[in-house]
């Protein structure tokens, strides 16, 4: 942390729609780090407001258990909140986060008795991470992305904050449908073209592919085995491009080829459906912004 904040002994929350980390102000890396077998964790929402509170005390809990907390009294609070939180609700409605900044900050005073409680943006924390206060953020999280200018350790005006819907979790519904169709064409060709049962059997075979494709293992895919290339990928001119093994839980070998790229790709070059937060914004995904 910035300004000797390992002294004070403090607990840094940073809490997403994906996973729940937790540390020691001062430290290198997370204590505790949640990761949800399903595509949220039903915490907080893609735009950063909270969407159960329950579940929030749940992870809060568990996250001061892992970290050895007997006395939640001895640790100011740092709060990590999205970077694009202010320039949103000035575009929309902001009775709602605000309602949750008062909720948050009741939680830990209330239920947790902290001595101390700070708000800061994701991005400024960032930088200070990094031994910077200033800096220009590039925030790639699991519901969107952000692009967030800071100076002096201030976030620089909101209108100077890019900010697309699109995250981690649009790479993992892109690399899920491929690998989906990559075990369904392979079954279908292995089917006999006589048997009488295809329509069953491809019934069920679809189920199961999707059934065993949790999201946690096309995380596990994603990060073990795609990678972003150095310019612009095209599908069709790489398309003999080396392919990688990858073993499913039931022992099932799929090669991942042409997907190792364009999963990035469809990052970079994603049609954003949402409206952009902030001129300019040109084309889709982060590469718009």
């Amino acid at each position: 942390m910035y300004c000797g904040g390992d002294d004070l002994n403090a607990v840094v929350c940073d809490v997403g729609c994906l996973r729940s980390r937790m540390g020691y102000a001062g430290e290198d890396d997370a204590r505790y780090i949640s990761t949800p077998s399903s595509d949220m964790n039903g915490i907080m929402t893609a735009e950063g407001t909270v969407a159960s509170f329950d579940a929030l005390e749940a992870s809060l809990d568990e996250g001061f258990a892992r970290l050895g907390v007997e006395s939640t009294r001895q640790h100011p609070i740092m709060w990590s909140e999205s970077s694009f939180q202010t320039l949103l609700d000035q575009q929309q409605s902001s009775s709602k986060s605000s309602s949750d900044r008062e909720a948050i900050a009741e939680l830990f005073f209330e239920k947790y008795d902290a001595p101390a409680y700070f708000v800061s943006k994701s991005a400024v924390l960032t930088c200070f991470a990094n031994g910077r206060s200033s800096g220009m953020v590039v925030e790639m999280g699991h519901g969107s992305a952000a692009v967030v200018p800071v100076t002096d350790g201030y976030v620089v005006g909101q209108h100077a904050v890019r900010h697309v819907s699109v995250g981690g979790h649009a790479l993992d519904t892109f690399l899920r449908d491929r690998v989906l169709d990559k075990l369904e064409r392979g079954r279908h060709q292995s089917l006999s073209p006589i048997d009488t049962s295809t329509s069953s059997v491809q019934k069920s075979t679809a189920t199961s592919s999707s059934s065993l494709l949790s999201w946690s293992i096309i995380r596990d895919l994603k990060e073990s085995i795609c990678r972003t290339a150095e310019s612009h990928f095209d599908e069709t001119t790489n398309a003999n491009i080396p392919q990688m093994p990858y073993e499913l839980p039931d022992g099932t070998q799929i090669s991942i080829g042409v997907e190792r790229f364009s999963v990035a790709e469809h990052f970079f070059h994603h049609p954003d459906p949402s409206p952009p937060t902030s001129p300019p914004h040109q084309g889709g995904g982060i590469g718009g912004i």
